[in-house]
């Protein structure tokens, strides 16, 4: 009998990523579901909020300087999240700027190693669906978190001005490694009558 993953084969890894009302996340407190960071001389805020542009609440992310470094505003899903050898995840979720800007997301573990890295550019007052595809060869580890990086890009001009970044709608879905589903696929309990004698 194979071992079962360590995830679903089907669901979204992100608990309470639509934000919803009934589904009520926090941001630093509570129960912890989202980390807010700055560093660098970087200035900033995160709140959950209600929003016309979507059905339910939203994260939005104040900045009023993105300082130096592109991790020096940072917004983390707080817990940690498992990463198995070989799986393909899907992640995606729903950003809106209200000026034009990059992002960077990705899942980072305890050393700052990372997988999954993505940049984004956002046009002002536009909603974009961010996709990311990725498999992951490392090996199977629990010690990774989600990140995104919302400081001053590399090699892009500072923006100098307080703006907004409201997120909703996160997903990552989990499909296992093709090994472990072919053994799903064909595992059988043999008894002495399923063989022809």
């Amino acid at each position: 009998t194979p071992d079962e993953p360590s995830n679903p084969v089907e669901g979204n890894l992100f608990e309470r990523g639509s934000f919803s009302a009934e589904d009520t996340a926090y941001v630093d407190g509570g129960t912890n579901i989202w980390d807010f960071w700055t560093a660098y001389a970087a200035d900033g805020s995160a709140s959950l909020s209600g929003d016309t542009a979507y059905n339910d609440g939203c994260m939005t992310v104040s900045i009023a300087n993105e300082g130096s470094a592109n991790y020096g505003i940072q917004l983390k899903y707080a817990p940690k999240l498992t990463l198995e050898n070989g799986a393909n995840y899907t992640l995606s979720f729903d950003a809106t700027s209200s000026v034009a800007r990059g992002i960077v997301s990705q899942f980072q573990d305890s050393n700052y190693n990372t997988v999954g890295w993505n940049m984004s550019n956002l046009a002002a007052g536009e909603t974009k669906q961010i996709t990311v595809n990725f498999q992951y060869n490392g090996e199977t580890s629990s010690d990774y978190n989600f990140c995104i990086n919302m400081g001053k890009m590399d090699g892009a001009d500072a923006i100098g001005t307080a703006h907004t970044i409201t997120f909703d709608n996160f997903q990552d879905e989990y499909n296992p490694p093709d090994d472990l589903k072919y053994k799903v696929y064909l595992q059988f309990d043999f008894v002495d009558s399923d063989i022809d004698s």
